[in-house]
């Protein structure tokens, strides 16, 4: 996948229908989810961890740009 660096960024473009910002727009908004989910460390300590590590992985370039 693109968030685990396997794949490049216009790989994953090529693969879906959607143009650049409205992928880009998608990934934004899961990180904003994920962020909430990250702040949950007191009552799901694991889903938390998990949380933020996959907002590691997607705030990258070129969403990051």
């Amino acid at each position: 996948t693109w968030a685990d660096g396997e794949h490049e960024w216009d790989e994953l473009l090529e693969k879906t229908e959607a143009v650049e910002g409205d992928v880009v727009r998608l990934i934004l908004r899961t990180s904003d989810l994920l962020g909430q989910l990250s702040g949950l460390s007191d009552s799901h300590p694991e889903l938390a961890i998990r949380a933020r590590a996959a907002i590691r992985l997607i705030r990258r370039p070129p969403v990051e740009d």
